[in-house]
């Protein structure tokens, strides 16, 4: 089975032009199932029908205050997931919440029939501010509680997490049980998703400042994750969405294999 997600940027840096390149890298991959970040409802059923999938959860709100002025304030923003037609059905939703963040946290969470069985996908976006680390910690042991007590074995927890490998709350998201694919299949791959020689970044030395220091610590930075938990494995994972693709958003797309 495979599953893609990816960070759309939402409606910065004219969206509208960027759109066919995102739902042709999309189309590209021919995935199974498609954790979106950064979408809103109209967007999300168009990457859906131009990929032949069906939108089967959908959680928006608005970002307040609105941070676009071409943008209605009333503008939705948050996470779908979609899903080959009668693959998946919807499990529920879940807000999480982090003190200064203005921007909708909404997980949609789907059961998906698997290779092995039933399984679990979750598409997140943590909390973005780069000292919000406790707060993203609060929110994946939030995730973590609330898929446990669904009753699924197996689950995929896909998006922006907005953490780098060395950070606390990459500790506690495995702590809780949680493997980073990327890591388990490509251990000596830093697996960027947010590169400098994207040209969307005019200055790139942010990603230096949440790296670890090193001489290539501001080449890029992974804040995208595809984790899985129980009885499910990735056997090959991905980036999609660079120069090939046309850079349809800032962040990198991952392509996950699950078996």
């Amino acid at each position: 089975m495979r599953l893609v997600t990816w960070n759309t940027w939402w409606r910065f840096f004219s969206w509208e032009e960027r759109q066919a390149d995102l739902d042709a890298a999309i189309g590209r991959a021919a995935p199974d199932v498609v954790c979106l970040q950064e979408t809103w409802g109209e967007q999300a059923e168009r990457i859906a029908a131009a990929a032949g999938l069906e939108v089967v959860s959908l959680g928006t709100g608005p970002w307040r205050p609105p941070v676009i002025d071409s943008v209605p304030p009333d503008a939705d923003f948050g996470n779908a997931v979609l899903c080959r037609p009668g693959l998946g059905r919807a499990v529920g939703t879940l807000r999480l919440h982090a003190s200064g963040d203005a921007a909708h946290r909404e997980i949609v969470a789907v059961e998906v029939d698997g290779p092995s069985g039933p399984i679990g996908v979750v598409s997140a976006h943590l909390t973005h501010m780069s000292d919000a680390g406790a707060a993203r910690a609060v929110q994946l042991a939030s995730i973590t509680d609330w898929v446990d007590a669904v009753g699924i074995d197996a689950w995929v927890l896909a998006g922006d997490c907005n953490l780098v490998p060395s950070s606390d709350e990459y500790t506690t998201a495995t702590e809780l049980g949680w493997v980073d694919s990327w890591a388990a299949v490509h251990p000596d791959d830093p697996g960027h998703t947010m590169v400098a020689e994207s040209p969307h970044f005019d200055d790139p030395s942010w990603m230096a400042a949440r790296n670890p220091p090193g001489p290539r610590s501001a080449e890029g930075i992974r804040l995208d994750y595809v984790w899985r938990r129980g009885r499910v494995r990735v056997d090959r994972i991905r980036t999609i969405g660079g120069a090939a693709d046309g850079w349809p958003s800032d962040h990198l797309g991952l392509v996950a294999e699950l078996v």
